[in-house]
């Protein structure tokens, strides 16, 4: 219902409600659908979703899934022969480096807008609007809202980046943050490899198949059992259903190293 003040308030009527606006990427083509990489915070609330294409036409969306970490999402539509964009590696941007932002800040109405600008940092440490901080590339091209989902793209026109406006700090210019798409190749295949629309959770970061909660100092003092992380889900087929590990189990250390709550052990997983 919200998104960067688009669709704010209820809706009492039978229509549907524009819930968000925002760019993305065309990935990939396979088995008669072309893929579309966007961000998880434009996808992660809609119930259907609808793509505006170059040429202005507009083609039905399905949901393939999201990952909250990351701020990574994929999107279908059933239509082949489109322009596919290239891909290159973001390992080996280097601060300096001009790199050109393209989206629809503001939504359709300034659709394909490009900005350009200079990688200003690597491996900036940005926390997630689920409490995780993920590496991006600083950039001081201009990022708006409805960029989120669009290209960030070197000079060889190559797809290093994923803008995302949900990073970038309304209270500071010349600041903006893109997710590098080499670092998030794995999610991405993810994605694509599984047969039904998912969202990643955050427990199965590192692929255990576990789903946990955090274990508090409230809930620890007045139930007397450790601080750590709950187990309460273990998944069939997971990496965790073929260990001792046990539902009711409360995670306390991994590697030697302690886990406090949940955030420790995905931090643990991801490292």
């Amino acid at each position: 219902n919200y998104f960067y003040g688009y669709g704010q308030g209820g809706n009492s009527g039978s229509e549907p409600t524009q819930s968000g606006e925002g760019s993305g990427v065309l990935m990939s083509e396979q088995n008669g659908k072309t893929y579309i990489l966007t961000c998880a915070h434009v996808i992660s609330d809609g119930d259907s979703f609808s793509v505006t294409l170059n040429d202005g036409s507009k083609e039905d969306a399905q949901l393939v899934g999201f990952d909250s970490q990351t701020d990574i999402g994929v999107l279908s539509i059933n239509k082949t022969g489109l322009k596919i964009a290239e891909f290159g590696n973001s390992d080996k941007l280097v601060v300096g480096e001009q790199v050109i932002a393209i989206g629809c800040p503001g939504g359709l109405e300034f659709m394909n807008s490009l900005t350009s600008g200079y990688v200003s940092a690597l491996a900036r440490p940005i926390s997630s609007n689920i409490g995780y901080d993920n590496e991006c590339i600083q950039i001081d091209a201009a990022i708006n809202p409805g960029n989120s989902g669009g290209a960030l793209v070197n000079t060889n026109g190559e797809v290093i980046g994923i803008n995302s406006a949900k990073y970038s700090d309304t209270d500071v210019e010349g600041i903006g943050y893109a997710i590098p798409v080499t670092a998030v190749r794995e999610i991405i295949d993810d994605l694509m490899g599984r047969k039904t629309i998912v969202e990643v959770p955050v427990e199965e970061r590192g692929y255990l198949g576990i789903r946990t909660t955090s274990v508090d100092d409230t809930t620890a003092t007045n139930l007397s059992m450790p601080k750590g992380d709950y187990v309460y889900t273990i998944y069939e087929g997971g990496a965790a259903a073929a260990t001792d590990l046990a539902e009711k189990d409360i995670i306390t250390a991994l590697d030697g190293q302690k886990v406090k709550d949940q955030d420790d052990l995905v931090q643990l997983l991801s490292a």
